[in-house]
């Protein structure tokens, strides 16, 4: 076959004699039409040249000011770029799910369709498919570009690169978000807000990727629709970004104050060490202060120091209790003014919420009464005699006074250094202040012996009356001075040794030298049996050995409260109910009217009920009208502290308040004693503005200046946002008594706050490494300082 043969012809159809030009030729000439206008100003300018080049000339440069006009128009338009209210999304021109590209795998899989489309002839299809291709290929580059440009923290290229994905068509969700990222950091709120909303508005269009429900949170998340961010969070269309969903959940749950969820989802990538930080803020929000402390450690063991976390383990170490090892962590700053003046976490002092709930007071009630050695220390200091040197007289003197009570509650001195009339009148005066103490009247108790100690100051027997007079009143600093100037006065007096040794560890002295002397002393001393008996045990229980009941009680009753008193506190020690009501009762008998007895034998009845089944039973005894309620009024700190702590747990705070109100107004001696109870009773109904004001009467009406007064003045002030007050006040109690704890850690806090990092280490310093925490006060984060820099 010729090769003639393969090739498709155009002609041949035709006629074999057809001539192209002949036909040409054949045809008729055209009638000559008249010219048109364009025709005739065609003419025109080719007649005048001149004046054409000119007119042509003239128009070149009127268009080119016209387009430097528009073209500086434009730049200042797009220098400050206008949020757009509403943007309607480009249509997308993939509309089929199973071409959307989602990774390398679905690229490859997508190329592979592309070449079976062009193999089986689909050239169309397969073209589009490999456009595609192409301009993910390109997305790819700039998106990824973009990613770096941010982490070199070059946000302004990042924008235009993210620009560009999304001009092409893919990643449009994504790419806006990280815009928008950048633009945040580069504090451009108006092209933060476009691609936010640029990014919501192509939203809908990526429903078929895998990770939609993670660019939705995304979106909703620095949109602040945090609520609607969290629900596509927890119910994830896939696995893909699984530690940065985590992560965005812990956010946003710490944002809620749902710091336990937060942990919850942080917890899981607790091995990153860049976790530790935020864990342990996290564990600080809901009390685990041990495991903040732990993860704080670890953090600047493995990124060292900072200012940031320095200061948040120094908070921590004070809500541990550890004050010593906080004030050596903000020693490090104290003479660093850009530090202080930086510090991350300013505080502000508060009062402790868990003091005044009383749901919380409930569950710890029992816990604190068996777990406190102070309240059993109070309760022994409550009973303990006071010594004469003539009993007899000063047992004649008290039951004219119309008070009953046995004369073995009045020891009798062994060694008289004082003869004749000076005696018989140091007597009267010690008995008056007996009387006194038994009316409730500690006060008035404690200015008789003052008086009588001030002229007769090596006496012994008057320090240990005024150290027992200042322990019951919860001056333990002053109780102490008294006590070890007794014993050394007379150091044969083992029981004033063993006060002297209890006040030492209140008020966390060194102990040591003490207790050897207390041993050299003890080896000799000479009393009766059980007299013997109930030292030892003393003194035993003094240095927190294992309490041992007096044997002695058992065969023979006792008309010593004391002998009691030490039985019930160990008793509450072996956690034994038996021999606590049988303390009880017995100190009831001795003393039938007084409030603490009547007291104390309730609560060994009923011991470790439910409060609130406790309330119940407590109920008759807030009505009793045969106790005698001076005590509570004028008498020892630990009678008033107990009647209201318990009238708090069980409900009768209120019923309280009423009954004081009323003898208040009917009080027709000196109202100082009514008043202390109903301060303290608007203490614990947190009604701190009352109490306060009722305090400063006592300090400025009655001149009570102790330091247990100035001290509740404090907490009151605190209470009701008097700082100043508070600070003042609390500078007065330190000044009264330098070794109270609670008054230096009061001061510490206030130090800390006013950014006196100098004046707060040697607070906490002196207090040390106690692990006890205030009873009354505590601290917050001031969010206010923080805010307000912010704005700044």
């Amino acid at each position: 076959m010729a090769d003639n043969d393969n090739v498709i012809r155009l002609d041949d159809n035709l006629s074999d004699n057809f001539d192209i030009f002949q036909d040409i030729l054949k045809k008729e000439p055209e009638e000559v039409k008249p010219p048109s206008k364009l025709e005739k100003i065609t003419k025109f300018f080719s007649e005048h040249k001149k004046l054409t080049i000119f007119l042509a000339l003239l128009l070149g440069f009127l268009i080119l000011g016209f387009i430097f006009l528009v073209g500086h128009f434009l730049k200042n338009e797009t220098e400050q770029p206008k949020p757009i209210e509403k943007i309607a999304p480009p249509e997308f021109s993939i509309e089929k799910g199973e071409d959307i590209i989602n990774n390398a795998e679905d690229l490859e899989n997508l190329i592979k369709k592309a070449n079976f489309l062009y193999t089986t002839g689909n050239k169309r299809e397969a073209l589009d498919l490999y456009g595609k291709i192409s301009n993910y290929s390109e997305a790819l580059s700039s998106y990824n570009l973009g990613v770096a440009q941010m982490e070199e923290k070059s946000y302004k290229d990042s924008i235009l690169s993210f620009q560009s994905t999304i001009t092409l068509g893919d990643d449009r969700v994504a790419s806006a978000i990280n815009a928008s990222v950048s633009a945040l950091y580069l504090k451009e709120p108006l092209t933060q807000n476009y691609y936010l909303q640029l990014a919501q508005a192509y939203l809908p269009y990526s429903g078929n990727l895998k990770i939609y429900s993670y660019l939705y949170a995304l979106t909703q998340y620095y949109n602040k629709n945090y609520i609607e961010a969290i629900s596509p969070l927890t119910n994830r269309s896939s696995q893909y970004y699984d530690e940065e969903s985590n992560y965005m959940l812990a956010s946003l749950y710490s944002y809620f104050n749902n710091d336990k969820k937060a942990i919850e989802y942080l917890s899981k990538h607790s091995s990153d060490s860049e976790n530790w930080f935020n864990l342990a803020l996290l564990y600080a929000r809901i009390g685990g202060y041990e495991e903040a402390n732990n993860l704080l450690l670890q953090s600047i063991g493995a990124f060292g120091e900072t200012l940031q976390s320095n200061m948040a383990l120094a908070l921590i170490k004070l809500k541990l209790a550890e004050f010593g090892a906080a004030g050596s962590i903000l020693a490090k700053y104290s003479d660093n003014k850009e530090a202080i003046k930086d510090n991350p976490y300013p505080i502000q002092i508060t009062l402790r919420k868990d003091f005044f709930d009383v749901n919380v007071a409930q569950k710890r009630f029992w816990s604190e009464f068996k777990g406190l050695k102070l309240n059993s220390y109070e309760i022994i200091f409550y009973f303990a005699p006071y010594k004469v040197f003539d009993a007899k007289e000063a047992f004649n003197i008290i039951a004219e006074g119309g008070i009953n009570i046995n004369i073995e509650n009045l020891n009798e001195a062994k060694e008289v250094l004082l003869r004749g009339n000076t005696i018989s009148r140091v007597n009267r005066n010690i008995a008056n202040a007996i009387l006194e103490t038994l009316n409730g009247n500690i006060r008035n108790a404690n200015k008789l012996l003052q008086a009588v100690s001030n002229q007769y100051p090596n006496h012994s027997i008057l320090h240990y009356n005024l150290g027992v007079n200042y322990a019951q009143m919860g001056d333990f600093d002053k109780a102490y001075q008294h006590f070890i100037r007794s014993f050394h006065l007379n150091p044969k007096d083992v029981q004033t040794g063993i006060f002297a040794l209890i006040t030492a560890k209140l008020t966390y002295r060194d102990t040591q030298r003490l207790e050897n002397e207390l041993g050299r002393e003890i080896s000799n001393y000479e009393a009766d049996k059980n007299e013997q008996e109930f030292t030892q045990a003393m003194l035993n229980y003094a240095r927190n050995g294992i309490p041992v009941p007096l044997e002695f009680l058992e065969d023979k009753k006792s008309n010593k409260a004391i002998h009691y008193a030490l039985n019930l506190a160990q008793a509450i020690e072996l956690n034994d109910k038996s021999l606590m009501i049988q303390s009880a009762t017995n100190l009831k008998e001795i003393m039938p009217k007084d409030p603490l007895t009547n007291l104390l034998e309730l609560l060994a009845i009923n011991y470790e009920d439910d409060p609130k089944a406790l309330s119940l039973k407590l109920q008759n005894y807030y009505q009793d009208k045969t106790i005698n309620k001076e005590p509570i009024y004028y008498g020892p700190a630990v009678v008033r502290e107990m009647y209201v702590k318990v009238a708090h747990i069980i409900g009768t705070l209120h019923y309280v308040q009423q009954d004081l109100d009323y003898r208040l107004i009917t009080e027709q001696n000196e109202a100082r004693g009514v008043i202390q109870a109903l301060a303290l009773t608007y203490i614990y109904l947190q009604e701190f503005e009352k109490a306060f004001t009722l305090y400063n009467s006592l300090i400025d009406d009655f001149k009570e200046n102790d330091t247990q007064t100035l001290f509740l003045t404090s907490v009151a002030a605190i209470g009701a946002g008097h700082i100043e007050n508070a600070a003042a006040l609390l500078q007065l109690s330190k000044l009264e008594s330098p070794t109270n704890y609670e008054t230096r850690i009061a001061n510490g806090i206030l130090y800390l706050q006013d950014q006196n990092l100098n004046a707060a280490v040697s607070q906490f310093s002196r207090v040390g490494d106690l692990k006890t925490a205030s009873q009354y006060f505590d601290f917050k984060i001031d969010t206010s300082q923080l805010l307000q820099g912010n704005k700044l």
